[in-house]
């Protein structure tokens, strides 16, 4: 097959417009990162605070859940305000606050009307630095997330992505739910809340973005006296065993009183730092996404033998997977799954079609310019890029790279990485199927 190289050096002047706008980057003293990216004309601000921890970096209590945990109660109190006033005063400027907990970040965010960004500073700081995690709290809280657990048993989907991690990570602490498993979740103390939080949220640990409607020259004098007097506080990061190289298919098939089959095929991939992380992002997106494309076409169009199934790319900073997920009624399972490996052999052996790589890139192309319309999703995407990659400029590096894919490199990476040996295989059925 001859190298086509595609046509996209037109977008390059779209992603060049994102890359030139102006982003400042600096260190408090005490060791806090801040990032602030104006965006005038909106009258809109988001002010997040991440936080580098998560569920990876829970140990000695792995699997309990503490992270996930310590978000509920962070906006319970702190010796200034309590979780009422907090709430308050967020609901008086119109602002929305909300949090979420991962693998290896916390984040909390308020977005609102630019005119209160030194107030959603000021609230943001005070519960992520002084929370005070009330006793009378944690007993309440803790009855919410074992309500959450329980749900999640309840779910089908949940169910059946648990048991993919469990058995693709056999060292690694992906295996590990965010919110926890319920024996340990349900032995975690008051004291062991505390000391994760006054272990992990600590300034040379977190990572402030604000984006929006104002004057960095203005508001930086307010984050120095809103943050600089924070503890100076430093830690040892937690040792995270890696994974050791898989080197056989590994299958786990379950039944639970559901109707139709869900499964999910998992192969190991490298982390989003690899420079083939752009092409993976690709042939996923013509694997399986939307209905043209070849999966869809050809499992679901053609031959009929599923009701829904997608791909997707799940490539942290250590070793990820490249995910097929479908639903089936439960005597087609093998045969999608048999169906599956046969169009990942054919792209393999015959690759794909330029239409195909120009459909993908620009689905990545626009899918980005649109995340970047809201105040809310620059943050997110700065977040990310300096808390998770480490890297500021990794946005526009990741784009650097994705403009010169060919399909010739879509062909060579599938043979690379699309390997048997290196799949975990689950799936969740109906009971009767056991029989």
């Amino acid at each position: 097959m001859s190298d086509s190289r595609n046509g996209f050096s037109g977008y390059s002047d779209i992603l060049d417009k994102l890359w030139r706008e102006p982003v400042e980057r600096y260190t408090l003293e005490n060791g806090l990162t801040v990032i602030l990216k104006e965006d005038y004309g909106s009258g809109l601000a988001s002010t997040q605070i991440w936080v580098k921890t998560g569920s990876i970096h829970e140990e000695p209590l792995l699997g309990s859940g503490l992270s996930h945990f310590l978000e509920h109660m962070l906006f319970k109190g702190t010796e200034k305000r309590s979780g009422h006033e907090f709430t308050q005063a967020i609901q008086e400027t119109g602002g929305y606050v909300n949090a979420y907990t991962s693998l290896d970040r916390t984040v909390y965010y308020i977005n609102g009307s630019s005119e209160y960004i030194t107030l959603s500073l000021d609230l943001l700081g005070d519960a992520v630095f002084n929370s005070i995690l009330p006793d009378d709290e944690f007993d309440s809280e803790r009855d919410v997330i074992l309500r959450e657990i329980d749900m999640g048993l309840d779910d089908p989907d949940r169910l059946v992505s648990r048991l993919l991690f469990e058995n693709a990570y056999l060292k690694h602490p992906y295996q590990y739910p965010v919110i926890g498993h319920e024996e340990l979740f349900k032995k975690v103390s008051h004291e062991n809340l505390k000391e994760y939080y006054y272990r992990r949220y600590i300034p040379a640990n977190t990572v402030m973005v604000v984006t929006g409607d104002f004057c960095s020259n203005d508001i930086k004098p307010e984050i120095e006296k809103l943050f600089s007097s924070y503890s100076k506080d430093k830690f040892d990061e937690p040792l995270i065993f890696p994974e050791p190289k898989q080197s056989s298919v590994r299958e786990n098939n379950s039944f639970k009183e559901v109707n139709l089959s869900r499964g999910c095929l998992g192969i190991k991939i490298p982390s989003f730092k690899h420079v083939d992380s752009p092409a993976l992002d690709l042939l996923s997106l013509i694997m399986g996404h939307g209905n043209s494309s070849v999966l869809n076409q050809n499992l679901r169009e053609k031959k009929r033998i599923v009701h829904h199934i997608d791909t997707s790319v799940w490539n942290p900073s250590d070793e990820g997977l490249f995910l097929v997920t479908y639903l089936c009624e439960e005597h087609n399972r093998e045969n999608v799954q048999s169906a599956i490996m046969d169009e990942i052999a054919q792209i393999k052996e015959q690759g794909i079609s330029m239409h195909q790589l120009e459909k993908a890139m620009r689905q990545l192309i626009v899918n980005e310019v649109n995340v970047r319309k809201t105040v809310s999703g620059q943050a997110s995407r700065l977040g990310y890029a300096e808390v998770v990659v480490g890297d500021i400029n990794y946005l526009k590096n990741y784009f650097s790279k994705l403009l010169h894919v060919t399909t010739d490199i879509i062909q060579e990476i599938s043979s690379k990485y699309l390997i048997k040996d290196h799949m975990t295989s689950v799936s969740l059925n109906p009971t009767n199927g056991s029989n």
